[in-house]
């Protein structure tokens, strides 16, 4: 479906299918995964980079490392290295709270 309305350029009804589907979080990790990997293959990095913000700021919904790929690759392939500069540092970001989360130290 979502394939389907991002082939029609129906990006609004993709995203509110998405959102309609996603009723855990694992579900709803999924959906953001989905829409922001069809922007980025669309080209439209700014939209895809609005709803990561939009996921960034759910309590539950944490972005994994397929969606920083998903970037990196974005950015690479638009040339925009700066930006995947900023997603690389954010990658590495994650990937260490990830880690003392559940290798703490003490």
């Amino acid at each position: 479906m979502l394939k389907e309305c991002f082939a029609n350029s129906r990006f609004d009804e993709a995203v509110n299918t998405c959102k309609r589907v996603g009723n855990t979080v694992n579900d709803s990790q999924i959906c953001y995964r989905n829409i922001i990997s069809r922007f980025c293959e669309q080209g439209m990095l700014s939209e895809a980079g609005a709803f990561f913000e939009d996921m960034c700021s759910k309590q539950f919904i944490i972005p994994d490392i397929p969606i920083y790929r998903i970037f990196l690759d974005a950015y690479a392939n638009g040339s925009r290295f700066d930006n995947a500069e900023q997603m690389a540092n954010l990658t590495a970001d994650a990937n260490l709270k990830c880690i003392a989360k559940f290798c703490p130290l003490d």
